[in-house]
């Protein structure tokens, strides 16, 4: 794999002009799901309100976002290794161009927070450049191979194919070798090995252990083998395993602020870039619904447990209560729903003994859940 190259003497700039993308190339994040995010975080609404943008085109929805939220430049996962290259070739006296599909609100307070540029290019509610109409603007502005261009991404191939030479940052080995057909690749940058164990990271299945409250009830039965042995219970706990999964992602994209000004979960996946954000997105609906889907396969008391647990898991950035006393009273409630559904999946009766029980594991659950995350708040 290429190497960076190593910075040129001051005075001894390349005279050909660098264009860098910054979605996903400057930054392991995006400028739109970043503005998504925050959107959203306002209030439930929103979610409606960005899908009838996203219908009425990529630009419109850019920028309606970014006059909507700000995004901290500080606060965004850098790919370092790039960035202090183009701090080398600043130095040096090279010109370089912030050439982004983010909106140009979005872009412009990023480009003056970093003080590399000498000028920025972004889409701007009408035009959305990406792809070849990036390649388009750049050709018109520098000339066919007039320019050197970093991307990340598959949109970037129109890019590189009008490019002097392509610089490929945060992407994987094939995208190298598809950039290399149509420009030289002078350098690489950050390129993962893999993405997926990320993702699976970022799904917290060391958690999933509290989902095994649905098996709960089964020790209250005094014949639990033929219940275990129907669908029901772990179907069940399939529902809110994928219920759960889900909620854990769509929490990392609620809490991204918080997340990184915090030293060990500024460390989390979704956090850090290493899960794109549009992926937590997608993950998080796509593992609600299947979840929902599951459940309702059970029986409507089931359904009715997992709907709950979801409305509490995502009503919590919503609720304007982000106190520890609110955070050990949801905590409680969602794991007390898990054994609710077991005794309904499995037909078992909930007799006053068994439901102290549970609510007593329960509670103990939810107190050193809290304490945990009171500790990563304080440390």
């Amino acid at each position: 794999m290429t190497e960076a190259p190593s910075a040129p003497a001051p005075g001894h700039a390349d005279p050909v002009p660098l264009c860098v993308d910054l979605d996903g190339t400057l930054i392991r994040s995006d400028l739109l799901w970043e503005g998504l995010a925050r959107f959203w975080r306002q209030h439930p609404a929103n979610l409606i309100r960005s899908l009838d943008w996203w219908l009425q085109g990529r630009a419109r929805l850019k920028a309606e976002i970014a006059r909507r939220t700000t995004v901290p430049p500080a606060s965004l996962p850098w790919v370092e290794s790039f960035l202090t290259h183009l701090r080398q070739q600043h130095r040096a006296g090279r010109n370089l161009y912030l050439v982004t599909a983010s909106d140009r609100n979005a872009a412009q307070p990023v480009a003056e927070h970093l003080g590399l540029f000498c000028e920025t290019l972004a889409s701007d509610g009408e035009t959305n450049l990406r792809s070849r109409t990036k390649a388009g603007a750049l050709v018109a502005r520098f000339g066919e191979r007039g320019f050197d261009y970093a991307g990340n991404s598959v949109a970037d191939l129109a890019v590189w194919r009008h490019a002097r030479h392509a610089l490929v940052v945060n992407a994987p080995d094939w995208l190298v070798r598809r950039a290399a057909r149509f420009a030289p690749v002078t350098a690489t940058f950050d390129c993962p090995a893999r993405r997926l164990a990320p993702l699976f990271r970022a799904l917290r299945p060391w958690a999933w252990v509290r989902n095994l409250l649905v098996l709960v009830p089964l020790g209250f039965h005094p014949n639990p083998g033929p219940v275990l042995a129907q669908p029901g219970p772990l179907l069940a706990l399939l529902a809110f395993t994928l219920c759960a999964a889900a909620a854990y992602l769509w929490d990392d994209l609620m809490d991204l602020e918080t997340d990184r000004s915090l030293p060990i979960s500024r460390k989390r996946p979704v956090a850090a870039g290493l899960v794109p954000l549009s992926w937590a997105a997608s993950g998080a609906f796509a593992g609600l619904l299947a979840g929902l889907i599951v459940a309702a396969t059970v029986n409507a008391w089931v359904f009715l447990a997992c709907t709950a647990y979801v409305l509490l898991a995502m009503a919590k950035p919503w609720v304007g209560l982000d106190c520890h006393r609110y955070r050990l009273f949801t905590g409680f409630v969602s794991s007390l729903l898990r054994p609710l559904a077991g005794h309904a999946a499995g037909a078992i009766p909930l007799d006053p003994l068994a439901l102290a029980a549970e609510a007593g594991l329960c509670l103990a659950w939810s107190i050193g859940s809290n304490l945990y995350r009171r500790f990563q708040t304080e440390h």
